[in-house]
């Protein structure tokens, strides 16, 4: 239900200790977090995609985040696209509520819910995005 769900992030949220950004910021790490973070306040409650680092490609309504860029999904489901040669079908595997670390996300973006829903992820074959090295 919806009050199980609301009180499930609340618990995840709150093991997380998700805290405020100070109002002064005195270096230019700190400016790019607020950034950072003001960007993402945009997005919650909203449809995500992530790519992780590990070339995983995750969905679901962005429920929280903190000043590492850690994020809470929920109704997350990791999009599992097959190569055009693989006689097998993409598949969406539902992972419910998801927390991805932030030094695991390379991209975040707004989901255009409609055109998403127009699509049979079934049949969408694509390359591997391949994996991305930190330096």
């Amino acid at each position: 239900s919806r009050t199980s769900r609301a009180n499930e992030v609340s618990n995840v949220t709150r093991s997380l200790r998700f805290e405020l950004l100070p109002n002064g910021f005195t270096d230019d790490r700190s400016r790019q977090t607020a950034a950072t973070m003001a960007t993402l306040g945009g997005y919650l409650n909203k449809k995500v995609l992530i790519v992780t680092a590990d070339s995983r490609i995750l969905v679901g309504t962005l429920e929280a985040a903190d000043q590492s860029t850690n994020l809470v999904l929920s109704n997350a489901q990791e999009r599992v696209i097959q190569t055009p040669e693989s006689g097998e079908p993409s598949v969406q595997v539902p992972l419910g509520l998801y927390l991805v670390r932030g030094d695991n996300v390379c991209t975040i973006g707004l989901v255009d819910e409609a055109l998403d829903d127009s699509i049979n992820w079934t049949e969408v074959k694509g390359s591997a995005i391949g994996g991305t090295k930190h330096v």
